[in-house]
């Protein structure tokens, strides 16, 4: 049956028709050679969907999956990495349908190459395996031994995602290995910071495996803190934020270690953003709410951010959005926290960031259930956000005026009424034109009542006509055309 896919036109339609081929049990040796023929195709998008070809014969055909892990495990080799990765990731997909012993033959191949002399191999082998693992953990315990000594390996990469899969394996098979406590601590000082930074992370999270350890100390963790790399720093400070879950009384005392790193704001801030001030700004937020009693302190260093010359400089506008973000989290959990920063959080309303809007807005909104008279001067500031372009802004500025209790009982009823004939008749042309008639208030009102129902258990039944009311809406103000009750 071979000539029947010679006349097939097309990458994904010749595969697509030899998978069925093979669903059927139609196919064999020649089929199966068709498509890994196509493997060779220089067009990335074809050797996609050819790669992902063999996965499913490897999945759908017993008889054929160890020549798919052999031609998978063959493309994790000698390729580019955009090859590679959907090579492995298809190697662990079929581990995954079948059985994962399938793959024990491609994880010894692996282990053997782990030492080659040759450090392409190495990576590439290392590459192949952290995406295994990922899934299959379990086949890695034998490999533990072999993965310790390329810590020592003279190329930083492998040091690096070594540790990866090593806390992998430790993470998903606790109770399988050793807890490589010594292994990672030793990495601490390693001359590299990618992998000083992989083995604080992974400090961490072995201490989050292991809670009754003794292990790592807290020493190791303030000492990072002080390394010379931002991007140790920062995985220090969120390694720690996860700890503070379980060992908060050893981490309390390092908050402070943590703080420090925004001080100055202007060494903070630096050139502009990086990875590294989300990361710690993000572990800040995590403590401030794991801490209520420091919460106002974190809340405040988080605020002198925006006090740094040149805060309106749309450069460093990210970094104003993580702060605003964390300053919400911290608000959802101890709102009385972040009262002082409400005329930071008024001013980020009109921040040139949606999510920076979004944040603020929802920020706003938990101070004022419990603050109210503190946040109404924002009132004016929230109103203009009605009409916003991102939808979502405009609902969380109406969640803010509802907490506020400022929006009159007229302009509640004008939304409940064309809300009911939303829910009655999604087409109705009764609804479609209150609504374009209706304020930005009362618009507002009801499409977060809308949201509202959906995120309701007893309206349930009402998804459906909730549904078509946005898809009207859409119509209307197509700025809500992403909005379904599965999005919202």
């Amino acid at each position: 049956m071979g000539n029947d896919f010679r006349e097939t036109t097309g990458t994904t339609e010749r595969v697509t028709e030899l998978v069925a081929a093979f669903e059927d049990g139609r196919a064999g040796d020649a089929e199966f050679e068709a498509l890994r023929e196509l493997l060779a195709t220089e067009d990335a998008r074809d050797r996609d969907v050819a790669m992902s070809g063999i996965r499913s014969v490897g999945i759908v055909d017993e008889e054929r999956t160890e020549a798919a892990v052999d031609v998978l495990l063959g493309h994790c080799f000698d390729q580019p990495r955009r090859v590679r990765e959907p090579a492995a990731e298809s190697l662990s997909d079929v581990g995954r349908e079948q059985n994962p012993a399938v793959l024990r033959p491609a994880v010894d191949t692996l282990r053997e190459r782990l030492h080659d002399a040759h450090e392409s191999t190495r990576r590439e082998a290392l590459f192949a395996l952290r995406e295994l693992c990922k899934h299959h953990a379990e086949l890695f315990v034998p490999l533990v031994d072999d993965l310790r000594v390329r810590l020592d390996d003279g190329e930083a990469w492998v040091r690096e995602h070594t540790l990866a899969v090593l806390g992998e394996i430790a993470a998903e098979r606790p109770e399988a290995i050793t807890p490589p406590f010594d292994d990672f601590e030793a990495c601490l000082d390693d001359d590299v910071p990618k992998v000083r930074s992989k083995a604080v992370l992974r400090l961490g999270s072995l201490a989050e495996t292991h809670p009754d350890a003794d292990r790592p100390s807290i020493d190791d963790f303030r000492a990072c803190l002080g390394d010379d790399s931002w991007t140790v720093r920062s995985s220090a400070a969120s390694a720690l934020a996860s700890l503070a879950e379980t060992r908060p009384d050893a981490v309390r005392p390092v908050i402070d270690g943590i703080l420090a790193l925004l001080s100055p704001p202007a060494a903070f801030v630096g050139p502009g953003p990086r990875g590294e001030q989300t990361s710690i700004t993000l572990a800040l937020g995590r403590l401030g709410v794991t801490f209520p009693r420091e919460a106002p302190r974190i809340a405040s260093t988080l605020q002198s951010i925006f006090d740094e010359e040149g805060a309106g400089n749309t450069t460093f506008e990210p970094i104003y959005e993580s702060i605003t973000r964390e300053l919400e989290t911290i608000a959802q959990a101890h709102p009385e926290a972040v009262v002082p920063a409400i005329d930071d959080l008024t001013a980020s309303l009109d921040a040139s960031r949606i999510e920076r809007r979004r944040s603020a807005a929802r920020a706003l909104t938990a101070v004022g259930r419990t603050h109210p008279d503190e946040v109404r001067p924002a009132v004016e500031n929230l109103e203009a956000r009605l009409e916003d372009e991102d939808p979502w802004v405009r609902m969380e500025a109406t969640e803010a005026l509802l907490a506020l209790d400022v929006v009159d009982s007229e302009t509640e009823s004008a939304a409940e009424e064309i809300c009911a004939l939303f829910l009655a008749a999604a087409d109705s042309q009764e609804a479609i034109d209150r609504f374009v008639a209706a304020e930005p208030t009362v618009g507002a009102l009801v499409v977060t009542e809308l949201r509202s129902r959906v995120g309701d258990m007893d309206s349930v039944d009402e998804k459906p006509s909730v549904a078509a009311a946005f898809r009207t809406i859409s119509t209307i103000d197509d700025a809500y055309r992403y909005l379904s009750p599965i999005s919202i």
